[in-house]
This record gives structure tokens, sequence and C-alpha cells, in this order.
């Protein structure tokens, strides 16, 4: 648990995530149960140099350690079941009824005038072409 952390990514059934969150969890339990037994020395009125020492601060250091890697673990509980919540509570909304879709009318296209255009389209290509 004192290592570097990597964050992934990864999917699985709706039906295996209690399985996963307990899993989770007993790991956060045995941290637990590791920093009960865990002892800073102790430190008394008379011995107050005795704290001040590589022993003490690789303890504490350990100790941070394994509290980060407790919170890390917690941090994904809340997080995964945060998201659960969400994707609980959106599932009735999935289905919403579509917006009515209006279609207007096409103008309609006269022979007339789409053979106008076409005039225009080609006086301009003749005069582009004539130019030197």
């Amino acid at each position: 648990m004192l290592s570097d952390r990597i964050n992934i990514q990864y999917s699985i059934d709706i039906n295996e995530l209690p399985e996963e969150l307990t899993r989770l969890l007993h790991k956060v339990e045995q941290e637990s149960e590791l920093l009960c037994k865990y002892n800073i020395p102790e430190v008394s009125a008379t011995q107050t140099a005795n704290v001040l020492s590589l022993n003490t601060l690789e303890k504490v250091d350990t100790l941070r350690r394994r509290l980060a890697a407790m919170d890390y673990i917690l941090n994904d509980v809340d997080e995964i079941i945060t998201g659960y919540l969400r994707f609980k509570v959106a599932a009735p909304e999935q289905n919403p009824e579509p917006p009515p879709v209006s279609l207007e009318e096409p103008e309609e296209l006269h022979a007339n005038t789409l053979f106008n255009d076409l005039s225009e389209l080609q006086n301009k290509v003749d005069e582009l072409n004539d130019k030197p």
C-alpha cells in the first residue's frame, strides 16, 4: 500500500458492484487495523529528545502514507457510490419524449427561376473565362 499510484478506469457488471465495494472497504479495514497496531515511540516529559530522531520520522512517514492509501481507497468508494446513485437517478430520465419536430413546407422551385439562376451563373463563368 505504500507504492506509487496510478489512476485506471474499467467497467464491471452492475451486479458485481456490491462485491467490488466490499473488497475496497475490506482493504481500508485491514489498513486501519495495521494503523492501530503501529506504535509511535512514547514520549514522556523527560524523554523529549527521543522524539527528534530518524526513527520517529520514519514511523510518522509510514503512518502518513498508510493514511493516504486509506484516503485514496475511500475516495474511490465515494466516487463509485456517487456515480452509481447518479446512474440510478438518471435511469428513468433516459427515455424522455423527444421534442416535437416541426417540418416547414419547402419553397417551391419554379422552372423559370431555376433556369434564370443557371443562366446568371453561366454568364458569370463566361465573364471570368474572358478575363485575361
